[in-house]
């Protein structure tokens, strides 16, 4: 475990990490700031690098990011991208940059944040997937769904396929990596009898709306979009025609009318 501790200066603030590294050797980086925040969470942040990678690794991640031609880190560089002006992130909206950016915040940067864009490896993204997969799950249940962990890692590998589109790095580390599968869930459906109990509680100006999306499976958001030119009543059927669903609006961050999820 890393030793983080302050040191006493005449002028500005330092704090100073202490551990040691593979071969027992005692290793320790100072930083150095006129502001006593700005100090203790860089050091904080290198102590955390240290307890995880080992001292040793941590320097230099440490000194990479402070040469002069040292490329952004992977925190800058997740900013750098969901900058909208930088034209990286095509096709998303407001909405998916804000989602893009807590799923960052949750996962990625707590991880890869001090490393070079280039210094990440297929090890580091190896390690990154393990130690998601013992994650607990924000929902109460004992690990975290491996469909979210491929949605976060989606977005990593975008992050860094973009460092390769601008020369940053030669390849994509996060291409083909192996997350674990998951047990699908049984389906459970309402028989008719449980369906009628519940609808027996449905307010009346509700339960033609309920027998709707019961009897028709549509989305909500189908349902929402729906005119009375979407419904035939000729025949003994109703005809409804889905040719339209409220979506997310990829501009202004709000809503719109367009396109079913899929033809299905």
């Amino acid at each position: 475990m890393a030793s983080v501790t302050p040191l006493t200066r005449a002028t500005g603030y330092a704090w100073r990490v202490q551990a040691r590294d593979e071969t027992g050797r005692m290793r320790q980086k100072t930083f150095f700031s006129q502001n006593a925040q700005q100090a203790e969470a860089a050091a904080r942040r290198f102590g955390e690098l240290a307890d995880r990678d080992g001292i040793a690794e941590a320097i230099r991640i440490r000194d990479a990011r402070q040469a002069d031609d040292a490329s952004d880190s992977f925190t800058e560089w997740v900013e750098h991208c969901r900058d909208e002006k930088n034209g990286i992130l095509t096709g998303i909206g407001k909405g998916h940059r804000e989602r893009y950016r807590r799923m960052a915040a949750d996962s990625l940067i707590p991880f890869f944040g001090e490393y070079p864009v280039e210094a990440i490896t297929k090890e580091h993204v190896a390690r990154w997937i393990s130690e998601m997969e013992k994650r607990p799950s924000a929902r109460g249940a004992e690990r975290i769904d491996p469909k979210t962990i491929r949605n976060h890692h989606g977005l990593l590998s975008q992050i860094l396929a973009a460092a390769v589109d601008k020369e940053m790095r030669p390849d994509n580390p996060a291409r083909g990596a192996k997350i674990r599968s998951a047990r699908k869930a049984q389906k459970v459906f309402l028989t008719q009898a449980e369906y009628m109990t519940l609808l027996h509680f449905v307010p009346a100006q509700d339960k033609p709306l309920v027998d709707l999306l019961v009897g028709t499976g549509m989305r909500w958001g189908e349902v929402a979009a729906l005119t009375w030119g979407d419904v035939e009543r000729d025949g003994n059927l109703a005809l409804i025609t889905i040719d339209k669903a409220w979506n997310d609006d990829k501009e202004g961050g709000g809503r719109h009318v367009g396109p079913p999820k899929s033809e299905a």
